[in-house]
């Protein structure tokens, strides 16, 4: 999307592989969202330090453009830098949440290594 100058579309995508991957920490937790700002809100309260308050404000940022573009009356108007700030962005994040489910010894590819110590704590939804 990037290359083809669609620089709207190109942030969006960019903000969906974040927002889907900090639903997997949720996940991991046990916890089900009802909305993108509950994921937000989430991740700030209980990986607001490993994840780091940068990361936090970027997903935060990215979803508010995310629902700008899609439910807002003007164009953003954003440029291919702000794109390809937001896919180096998008890389940096879904690798710094990979960190953090490794750490806790739960892989990926669906292999438990580790029960995960405080699943069964966060056993609600969030909306």
């Amino acid at each position: 999307m990037l290359e083809s100058d669609f620089y709207e579309e190109s942030i969006v995508s960019s903000y969906t592989s974040m927002f889907h991957s900090a639903r997997a920490l949720l996940f991991k937790d046990g916890i089900t969202e009802r909305s993108h700002a509950c994921v937000i809100a989430y991740l700030s309260k209980e990986y607001g330090q490993s994840l780091g308050q940068d990361h936090i404000s970027w997903i935060d940022t990215y979803r508010l453009e995310r629902h700008e573009s899609f439910y807002g009356l003007e164009a953003p108007g954003m440029d291919k830098y702000e794109s390809k700030d937001a896919l180096n962005k998008a890389e940096k994040f879904l690798e710094s949440i990979k960190n953090i489910i490794n750490d806790g010894k739960i892989v990926i590819d669906g292999r438990r290594l580790k029960e995960a110590e405080n699943a069964e704590i966060y056993g609600g939804v969030c909306w």
